[in-house]
C-alpha cells in the first residue's frame, strides 16, 4: 500500500514510495530508501508536513487518505524546477533577446500548454477539485511553487469564465511570468521575512519590469497585462498604477486572485501562518478589492474544507473530512468517531453544517 504519512506518524524503517527532494528540488532522500531516525528529522527541517511510504499493513496509518493532487507530484516538481531556473537567469533583463531564454520560455510555455490540456481534462469530467497542500513547498522556495500555483488557478478561473482556449493560453502564460520581475532583484530580497518600506517600494517595480520585458518580445495583451496589472484592485488601492475595476483587463483581474488565494493559504518567506481556505475564501468575498465574477468562478472548484481537515458540525460532534464533492463542496462527507455524515446527500444530515476548521 502507498500512503502519505504526516511527520509525526512517520516509523524508522519506513520505505519511501516516492523521492523527496530538498529546498534545491535535488534528491534528499530516494524512493526505495529506508527511513532513518535521522531522515525523519531531515525531513522535519525541510518543514514538510510528511511523505508518501509504502508498507504491507493492510490497515492505513492515517485515518483519512490523501487525495490525488490534480497534477501528479513528478510532474509537477519537473515543472517547478524550471521555473526555478528561470529565476536564476537575471541577465534575461538587460538581454530579453538571449537565445538561452527564449528556449527556456518555449520550453516552459511548452509545458503549460500541456498543463491547461490536463486541467481542461479534469473539467470536462467534473473533477477540478482544488484542495491539496503543497507537501515540497517551503519557506525557501515558495514563489516556484506560487507561480505554479497561480498558473493553475488562473487556469481553472478562465476556463470556468467560459474563455476560449487562446485567451486561457495567454493567461496561463501571464500567471507563469507574473512574478518574474522580482528575479531581477534576487532571492536575497523577494525571500527577506522582514522587508521594510524601502524594500517594498523596489519589490512593487516588478510587474513594470516583467511587462516591459513581454512588450518588447511582443507577447499578447492578455498575457502582458495579466503581469503589469495583477497587483491592481478594483477599489483603486492598487498599484503600480492605481486604476480601477473598468481599466483593470480581466487577464489582470484572473491572475490578481489567483495570485492572492495562493499567498493566502500557503506560506512564504514573509507570511509563515497560513489561513485556512475557507477563512481565505470568505476574506475574498468580504474585501472588496476582486472582481465579483472571477470571485465566484474561484468558488466552482476551490473546496473549502480539504480532505483530511479536522471540523466542527453544528451539532457539536468533532469529524475529519473524507471526501468532497464539486456539485455541493461546502457540505463534505465527515467521519467522526462514532458516525459518517454524508452532508451532500443524507437527508437526515440536511439540517447539519461545518462550523468551523480546527486545528488537526
Amino acid at each position: 500500500m502507498e500512503e502519505f504519512v504526516k511527520v509525526s506518524n512517520l516509523m524508522a524503517g519506513d520505505r519511501l514510495a516516492r523521492t523527496i527532494y530538498n529546498d534545491e528540488f535535488k534528491v534528499l532522500l530516494a524512493k526505495g530508501n529506508k527511513l532513518t531516525a535521522s531522515g525523519i528529522n531531515a525531513i522535519k527541517t525541510l518543514t514538510l508536513k510528511g511523505c508518501y511510504i509504502e508498507h504491507d499493513n493492510p490497515i492505513r496509518r492515517e485515518q483519512i487518505p490523501l487525495s490525488e493532487p490534480l497534477v501528479n507530484e513528478d510532474e509537477k516538481i519537473a515543472f517547478i524546477k524550471q521555473i526555478k531556473e528561470l529565476f536564476a537567469n537575471r541577465t534575461i533583463f538587460d538581454n530579453p533577446f538571449d537565445a538561452g531564454f527564449k528556449a527556456h520560455r518555449k520550453h516552459l510555455e511548452d509545458m503549460t500548454r500541456e498543463l491547461i490540456r490536463h486541467l481542461r481534462a479534469k473539467y470536462n469530467h467534473d473533477n477540478f477539485l482544488y484542495e491539496t497542500e503543497d507537501y515540497t513547498r517551503t519557506f525557501k522556495n515558495w514563489i516556484y511553487h506560487h507561480t505554479f500555483n497561480t498558473c493553475v488557478l488562473s487556469t481553472g478561473i478562465a476556463m470556468t469564465l467560459g474563455f476560449n482556449a487562446k485567451a486561457i493560453e495567454e493567461i496561463a502564460i501571464g500567471a507563469l511570468y507574473h512574478d518574474l520581475g522580482k528575479a531581477s532583484f534576487g532571492p536575497d530580497l523577494y525571500n527577506k521575512e522582514n522587508a521594510d518600506d524601502a524594500d517594498k517600494v523596489i519589490l512593487r517595480k516588478h510587474p513594470e519590469i516583467m511587462f516591459r520585458l513581454l512588450q518588447k518580445l511582443s507577447y499578447p495583451v492578455n498575457t502582458t497585462y495579466a503581469v503589469w496589472q495583477h497587483h491592481e484592485k478594483i477599489d483603486g488601492q492598487g498599484y503600480p498604477v492605481g486604476v480601477t475595476k473598468d481599466r483593470i483587463s480581466m487577464s489582470a483581474q484572473i491572475v490578481g486572485l489567483a495570485s492572492a488565494f495562493d499567498n493566502l493559504v500557503t506560506v512564504q518567506a514573509y507570511s509563515r501562518i497560513p489561513m485556512n481556505q475557507v477563512d481565505a475564501l470568505e476574506y475574498l468575498q468580504g474585501c472588496g478589492l476582486y472582481s465579483i465574477e472571477c470571485i465566484r468562478a474561484l468558488f466552482e472548484f476551490i473546496v473549502p474544507y480539504p480532505i483530511g481537515s479536522k471540523v466542527l458540525l453544528s451539532n457539536q460532534d468533532v469529524g475529519y473530512v473524507l471526501k468532497n464533492t464539486k456539485a455541493v463542496i461546502m457540505r463534505p462527507y465527515v467521519i467522526s468517531k462514532t458516525k459518517l455524515y454524508d452532508l451532500a446527500s443524507d437527508e437526515k444530515c440536511r439540517n447539519i453544517t461545518v462550523l468551523k476548521v480546527l486545528e488537526n
